[in-house]
């Protein structure tokens, strides 16, 4: 299930190949993992800070807040680190991949350089230099998801520990919903 949120990335790698609303439609998907994760999270956090406080109207405040604490981090976390800065990153090289190959002379090392290049793959010499110019950028775009994916969720972690989460603590603090903890286990962040 987790592969779903980089539906987007291989949506942006594959863009020359996809048809009008095909990288769009991996947003949709990515987002809808995003939210039902959210959601997940967020019931479970819930749940959690149930069975510790017990049933009741008195804890039924601190319940929601700590629900709301985990699910708010969960999709704040997979905007940044699951859609908007891999598919950024991935969108522009794949982009700035295909201008240079745009750049190159259609005679001479251009044409050569792709000539090299079909040779060498599955597509054969007599691949129109179109097809190369196409698969380039989408290697390159696929190539980079593993790559950048860890460096990506490190740095989101790291901005939000310095941002959103100490600001969600001193809500929850200020609510008392922290008297019971916070409402999620140990290592289970993305």
């Amino acid at each position: 299930m987790r592969y779903l949120g980089y539906a987007n990335e291989v949506g942006e790698a594959l863009s020359a190949w996809l048809f009008r609303g095909g990288v769009p439609l991996s947003y949709a998907v990515a987002i809808c993992y995003i939210l039902t994760d959210t959601s997940d999270k967020w019931r479970r956090a819930g749940a959690a800070a149930r069975a510790r406080l017990g049933p009741g109207e008195e804890h039924a405040s601190a319940v929601r807040m700590l629900g709301m604490e985990r699910g708010l981090d969960t999709l704040v976390w997979h905007l940044l680190a699951s859609l908007i800065l891999p598919g950024m990153t991935i969108h522009y090289a794949v982009a700035a991949a295909t201008r240079a190959l745009e750049a190159l002379p259609a005679t001479g090392p251009g044409q050569r350089l792709a000539e090299t290049l079909a040779r060498g793959s599955a597509l054969g010499s007599d691949a129109p230099l179109s097809t190369v110019s196409k698969a380039i950028p989408t290697l390159l775009g696929l190539a980079l998801i593993p790559l950048i994916a860890r460096p990506i969720d490190r740095g989101v972690h790291a901005l939000l520990d310095a941002t959103l989460r100490p600001v969600l603590r001193k809500v929850l603090e200020g609510t008392g919903a922290l008297r019971v903890g916070p409402g999620k286990e140990d290592g289970d962040r993305e």
